[in-house]
């Protein structure tokens, strides 16, 4: 009796530790990664992004791109984006048909006459 109720429990152990490496996901560069590369940007943007960066110590900060494991750069966008402040102050681009992708309608909330 006592040699079943070890075999259970091989089993049991053996089966919680298959089922822990099964779980394990794969692990993302943004974590993983220490060394950090901040390409040149305009208007002294990669300075304050590396002094910021090195403070915070997460990342080592590199101006050198050669054999870093991230790597932060910038692109100018196409069309300079033009903004408008909703009714609640929040900054968002004004209505252009040419980068408009949906249009949301607000929800009305009536009373019902029954209630």
């Amino acid at each position: 009796m006592q040699r079943a109720w070890l075999v259970l429990i091989l089993i049991l152990v053996t089966a919680a530790a298959v089922g822990q490496e099964a779980a394990k996901a794969p692990t993302s560069r943004l974590l993983t990664g220490k060394l950090l590369y901040v390409a040149p940007m305009t208007g002294g943007l990669d300075g304050w992004l590396m002094d910021d960066l090195r403070q915070w110590g997460k990342y080592e900060v590199t101006g050198n791109a050669e054999g870093v494991d991230l790597v932060l750069k910038s692109y100018k966008p196409e069309k300079d984006m033009e903004w408008k402040n909703n009714p609640e102050g929040v900054p968002v681009p004004k209505d252009d048909s040419s980068t408009r992708r949906f249009r949301t309608k607000k929800a009305s909330c009536q009373r019902s006459p029954l209630l």
